[in-house]
């Protein structure tokens, strides 16, 4: 679905795909601590949550991440879930194909392992 604002969080990690889209993951609202991956059209500022295969990352806030540009693999480390610190290393594949939609600027996420 399309959202035109993102709601508000601190402790997220981002990284810019291309000259169109930027990914934020996780994060805190100031009420729940985020597990989703949302993408950004810089063109449109249009926000997507994408549909996360084959399960939901685990929520989490202050964590850090790398970025591999050329394999679109973030890599997301530790961070906390409020209760407790977090200490896994998360292989976030983002080789998805966003199709943007002239048609009431609307993002589209697909993941591409669907294709197949």
């Amino acid at each position: 679905y399309g959202m035109k604002t993102l709601i508000p969080r601190c402790g997220h990690v981002s990284a810019k795909l291309g000259d169109t889209h930027l990914a934020i993951m996780g994060g805190f609202d100031g009420q729940k601590v985020c597990n989703d991956l949302l993408f950004l059209n810089l063109k449109k500022n249009q926000w997507t949550e994408a549909a996360l295969k084959p399960f939901a990352i685990p929520a989490r806030f202050a964590h850090s991440s790398s970025l591999n540009l050329e394999a679109k693999i973030m890599y997301v480390y530790g961070g906390s879930n409020a209760e407790k610190e977090c200490d896994d290393l998360i292989e976030m594949d983002l080789n998805v194909v966003i199709n943007d939609d002239d048609k009431d600027g609307a993002v589209t996420v697909v993941d591409q392992k669907d294709d197949v």
